[in-house]
């Protein structure tokens, strides 16, 4: 089968900027994740509010590598059926998405082993048959202690660690190019990329004690539709997102 990627992927030299301008180093056991979903937001038949579908553990901050694993990404979510109609859901109602904080893979193992220890204990002592289908999401229940496992502070200071950025995303829920140009100006020396997204646009700040205090001193206060996301998932520029093609913003300093 001939799996039409352009269906989710419009733009490989972009995503290929992404990589080299947002995408920190990964060494020794760090990783970041990269998964795809469908969302009820671009496909109301939709039962629950979004399904993720589909994820990879990115382990080299490659461009080559990042876009190989986009494209297998890319072709398993064209692959995801409805339960109920044994239908594949339409490309429109999918995105992909990135979250650009790096985890820690030893402290997602310490993490999945307590579970399992946990769940052994529990099947054993109690005989318990619903502890048992628990076994059944092991998968899930790992990449769910991944997501969860970010870099410490410590890690980020270790000294033979050179690259330690971290971001936080401004989330602009409108497309509004005024409300953009003044987030902009307030935080113009700390942005590294910005999105236009399906409904708004995604600023990655350089998380510091002086973009943060800027952010929510100064930033969040100007609108009701500017959101701090907790976890810093963002659409993939280059990427369709419920059909429409996720794209760069170009910033007034030479980019």
């Amino acid at each position: 089968m001939n799996l039409q990627l352009t269906q989710l992927i419009w733009n490989e030299a972009l995503i290929k900027e992404f990589v080299e301008m947002v995408i920190p180093t990964l060494t020794a056991d760090h990783v970041l994740v990269l998964f795809g979903g469908i969302r009820r937001k671009y496909y109301p038949k939709l039962k629950k509010s979004e399904i993720i579908c589909c994820r990879k553990i990115i382990k080299k901050s490659e461009p080559h590598y990042f876009l190989k694993k986009v494209k297998e990404l890319a072709a398993s979510l064209l692959l995801t059926y409805d339960n109920e109609t044994f239908q594949a859901y339409p490309p429109s109602s999918m995105a992909i998405y990135i979250n650009v904080n790096r985890k820690s893979m030893l402290k997602a193992a310490i993490k999945i082993i307590n579970v399992i220890n946990d769940q052994l204990y529990q099947a054993i002592v109690n005989k318990d048959a619903d502890q048992l289908r628990k076994f059944k999401k092991i998968d899930s229940q790992f990449f769910s202690s991944i997501h969860k496992s970010n870099l410490s502070a410590e890690q980020l200071k270790n000294s033979h660690f050179d690259d330690r950025r971290e971001y936080t995303i401004v989330d602009i829920d409108e497309k509004s190019e005024t409300l953009l140009e003044m987030v902009i100006e307030k935080l113009s020396n700390h942005i590294v990329w910005v999105t236009e997204t399906h409904g708004g646009y995604h600023l990655i700040v350089n998380k510091t004690k002086e973009s943060g205090r800027l952010i929510y001193t100064e930033v969040k206060p100007l609108h009701e539709k500017i959101e701090i996301l907790k976890e810093t998932s963002t659409p993939l520029p280059g990427t369709y997102q419920g059909g429409f093609p996720v794209k760069k913003i170009l910033l007034n300093k030479g980019d």
